[in-house]
């Protein structure tokens, strides 16, 4: 877990990230920390050709529906592999979800659920097959992070918005659309919401 504590307005303003990287075993202390930590969101990653228990998955999925917490199903590394295999993890992704929420639309890549969740692919680093002779630009990390931001409410927004304060790549890369959306959800001036995001996005001018 990391933490990071800043100040909103003089109150404390605290953020907790659990890391689950290289976890071996998939219990039930996950889940607790959904039921007693209302986390902003949850973000489940599996890369092409991986597997993972499917009835915990499934179960932490509909906790997470019962609390109204966000949870994102993303493809990493999503070039590291063949065709087949990652549409198998899109098409997982895509069945754990569409029994919550048959509102389904896409946009940029990213398919929504209502404000159940979404699925994204995402390549963090530049990816590089000399034997096949393909390379990859890293992509998908800003349109996901921005696709989590415009679908969390107000309060846990605010969470986020400060979550990511500091990756000025991403306030740089989605600058217009950032702004579209503050402009669209809040009115200027009464928001801190709104000065945050004008904050960071106006100052990359």
């Amino acid at each position: 877990r990391q933490t990071n504590e800043r100040y909103v307005d003089a109150q404390p303003f605290r953020i907790n990230i659990w890391d689950t990287k290289g976890i071996k075993t998939w219990d039930s202390s996950i889940i607790d920390i959904v039921r007693q930590k209302n986390p902003m969101c949850v973000i489940l990653c599996a890369s092409p050709g991986s597997f993972a228990n499917d009835k915990f998955i499934r179960g932490l999925i509909s906790e997470c529906v019962n609390f109204n917490i966000f949870i994102a199903l993303v493809c990493t590394n999503s070039w590291n592999g063949s065709d087949d295999k990652r549409k198998a993890v899109m098409q997982d992704f895509h069945d754990l979800l569409k029994s919550y929420n048959q509102n389904i639309y896409e946009e940029n890549s990213i398919h929504y659920y209502g404000n159940i969740g979404l699925t994204a692919m995402v390549n963090s680093v530049e990816y590089i097959n000399r034997r096949l002779d393909i390379e990859k630009p890293k992509s998908g990390i800003g349109t996901l992070l921005f696709g989590i931001m415009k679908s969390l409410n107000s309060d846990k927004l605010l969470g986020w918005s400060y979550t990511l304060m500091e990756n000025d790549g991403f306030w740089s890369q989605m600058q217009a659309q950032i702004q579209d959306f503050f402009a669209g959800e809040f009115i200027y001036g009464k928001s801190i919401l709104w000065s945050l995001s004008r904050g960071k996005t106006w100052c990359q001018n």
